[in-house]
């Protein structure tokens, strides 16, 4: 089954399964939160966006008295910002590098999903000739050098669990960041991780 990101799925079927959610919940206290995610289902289906479009719909719609931003981290724009780092992972000097510890998460070799537009998310991985690859194909087949290669590929590379939070924290740096329970035992084992990046690590707390 491929995989793609959340944030890009399809929104095929959810306005079925709200309906059906909310003649569970007859009692429920706030029937204008419901029609306001009715609509934003609606909408977000007639204009045929994806999952991301409508979570941050909903977002706005209940938070953004509060000053509320929502940054897209899947931006190409965003996403060529951090090709140094992606540079980094793809050449052998990333978080495997720094972080030998290999739970909860596993620590691979490279920490980077390729995917590009309208295309599952595959697993960089390095082939028994040393060459890195998604899938079947190739990555970087001209050699060109990997700071070209991931500027211009920037838009198709995605990080995986280990590699997120440093990429996270290189486009909007936090002074505090409020994680689960899972998310805090490999945030804790990154901390070699942001040193070798040289990112500033927040203070995270359990919530």
């Amino acid at each position: 089954m491929e995989k793609y990101p959340v944030g890009a799925l399809s929104l095929d079927g959810l306005g079925n399964v709200f309906e059906d959610w909310v003649e569970d919940m007859p009692a429920y206290p706030c029937l204008e939160d419901l029609e306001s995610m009715r609509l934003s289902i609606q909408e977000a289906e007639k204009n045929g966006e994806p999952y991301s479009n409508l979570f941050t719909r909903w977002m706005h719609s209940w938070y953004s008295d509060l000053g509320l931003v929502v940054l897209d981290a899947s931006h190409p724009d965003l996403k060529s910002i951090a090709a140094g780092i992606f540079a980094k992972e793809i050449s052998g000097n990333g978080v495997s590098c720094a972080v030998k510890q290999n739970d909860p998460a596993f620590v691979r070799d490279v920490n980077l999903f390729y995917a590009p537009i309208k295309s599952a998310r595959v697993g960089v991985i390095s082939d028994s000739k040393g060459q890195l690859k998604a899938g079947d194909e190739i990555l970087n087949p001209r050699g060109d050098s990997w700071e070209i290669w991931c500027k211009s590929n920037a838009a198709s590379l995605s990080p995986s669990v280990l590699l997120r939070p440093l990429y996270q924290e290189l486009l909007l740096s936090s002074s505090l960041v409020v994680v689960g329970p899972g998310e805090m035992r490999y945030w804790e084992q990154l901390k070699q991780g942001f040193a070798h990046f040289q990112i500033a690590m927040p203070n995270v707390i359990l919530r």
